[in-house]
Formats: structure tokens, sequence, C-alpha cells
């Protein structure tokens, strides 16, 4: 197969599994700054949606580094960082992470006392 082609076939099988996963778990942009609130409630550190997928990009660089024949480590690091490059574009407003942060703690609240 020649390069552009096999090029194509990744970019294709990324995009394949982005529609699932957005059907499956809904918009990547509500997930990863979801997942930024949690780990700001956590740590007490400021982190936004282009840092989780940051995050989530180098986690699969170490995974990739470990086994690098595991097809799908490398289409999930394409497509965080993917995700990363449109989020890096974003402003991020300090109010819709203080209102996240609020969500999250009472939704972590709600569980707890369920």
């Amino acid at each position: 197969m020649k390069p552009i082609q096999q090029i194509s076939k990744i970019f294709e099988e990324a995009d394949k599994i982005m529609k699932e996963r957005h059907e499956q778990y809904g918009d990547y942009r509500t997930s990863t700054q979801r997942a930024a609130a949690m780990a700001s409630m956590i740590t007490s550190k400021h982190f936004t949606a282009y840092d989780v997928s940051m995050i989530l990009f180098a986690v699969k660089l170490s995974r990739i580094n470990q086994d690098k024949n595991h097809h799908d480590s490398w289409i999930d690091g394409l497509n965080y960082f993917v995700m990363a490059s449109e989020l890096s574009n974003e402003k991020t407003d300090s109010q819709v992470i203080e209102l996240s942060l609020k969500k999250v703690s009472n939704d972590v609240s709600s569980a707890i006392n369920s």
C-alpha cells in the first residue's frame, strides 16, 4: 500500500472512531470540559479541556512507547491530538469553569449521599 493510501486509511479509521464515540458519549468538548472540572476539583489546580486532551495524548504516547505495534493506540493518539488542536483555539471563560466545578461538586455530593 502506498504511503498516501495508508495515511488516508488511518484518518478514515480515526474519524469513524470519533463518530462512534460521539454517538456513545456525546461531544468530546463537553466530556473534556467535565474531566477538566473534575481534575481541577480533585487537585485544586486549574485544568482546561485542552489540558485534558493533551494529557490523554501523552498517555497514548506512553503506551505506544511500551508497545509500538498496538494499532489502537496510534488511532486514539491521533484523535486526542486532533481534539487538542481543536480545543487550543477555543477560549475558556473562567465563569464556565467555575459553574462546571460547582456542578461536578454537586454531582459528586449527590452520588456520595445516594
